[in-house]
């Protein structure tokens, strides 16, 4: 069962939404390596995408589809955090998704866990 987002597409290998945890697969030739973050973040909480906070208030997203998008020779990888969720995208296709443990840090004033 695909998730889409506008042209978005991601097929879904694995997602278990009591765990947290998702795991797919896109085709870089069509999606953005940030537009499918987007589109599994959406899929994984159950929320619309443009209810999701920013995904560029977590990552430059720019920087990212640069790294692990398009055709690249040999494996990259980006993990990062978006709120409560450690994200990994591979130059590969492969996105995963996973609730991250809580973090002790405290965050800056105005900013939410």
């Amino acid at each position: 069962m695909p998730a889409t987002l506008a042209t978005t597409e991601l097929d879904l290998r694995t997602s278990d939404i009591e765990s947290k945890a998702y795991q797919a697969r896109f085709d870089q030739d069509v999606t953005t390596p940030s537009m499918a973050v987007v589109a599994g973040l959406a899929e994984l909480t159950g929320t619309e995408p443009d209810e999701l906070t920013p995904l560029q208030l977590s990552v430059d997203t720019g920087a990212l589809d640069r790294l692990v998008g398009g055709t690249r020779t040999g494996e990259q990888s980006v993990t990062f955090r978006v709120e409560t969720y450690t994200v990994t995208v591979r130059s590969d296709g492969f996105l995963s998704i996973t609730q991250s443990p809580q973090d002790p840090r405290p965050r800056p004033e105005g900013q939410e866990r």
